[in-house]
């Protein structure tokens, strides 16, 4: 009996070295492979593949009628009367798509305007109607009033009211 107990561990003891022998080789491998992939990313011959185009930022110079566009181009400072909370920096890019340069955002005097009002204080032809009739196209609100002031901070001033606040409203009513 002593001898059959002796063959049975010399038998589990093989096959147990036998596959620590497989594991370990099969350990050896996937690091090999590792490895010869990491170098072959950090070689010099990859990186140089992956090397992208040296992009240019030379922009071409602007045009007479450039110039003319953007000197003629109207400056606005948005003011949220209304208390409705973002609406002025809501309404930014729309404006500036339309053509306008936006210059400033901020809170008007007080947060009763009904109606959204164009102060006119440029004496550019034409801008205060262009903004007005874009609002009116777009959201069916707007009014102008003159302003005069000698030195002006921008060529309009648009105070957003209630009535411009209600029309974006019923829009994202519309779109769900």
């Amino acid at each position: 009996m002593s001898t059959r107990k002796s063959r049975k561990r010399g038998l589990g003891r093989g096959f147990g070295r036998m596959v620590e022998i497989l594991a370990g080789t099969a350990l050896f491998f996937v690091v090999l492979v590792f490895g010869i992939s990491i170098a072959k990313r950090y070689s010099g011959e990859e990186r140089v593949a992956r090397r992208a185009e040296p992009v240019s930022y030379v922009t071409p110079a602007p045009t007479a009628a450039d110039l003319d566009t953007l000197r003629n181009r109207p400056t606005l400072k948005l003011l949220n009367g209304c208390g409705r909370p973002g609406l002025a920096d809501r309404m930014q890019s729309p404006l500036r798509r339309a053509g306008f340069d936006v210059l400033d955002t901020d809170n008007a005097d007080r947060f009763d305007y009904d109606r959204t009002v164009v102060r006119d204080r440029s004496a550019k032809t034409g801008a205060a109607e262009k903004l007005r009739d874009w609002l009116r196209a777009e959201y069916g609100v707007g009014e102008i009033r003159e302003d005069a002031v000698p030195v002006p901070e921008a060529d309009l001033i648009l105070v957003l009211g209630q009535d411009l606040a209600d029309s974006l409203a019923k829009r994202e009513n519309r779109a769900r």
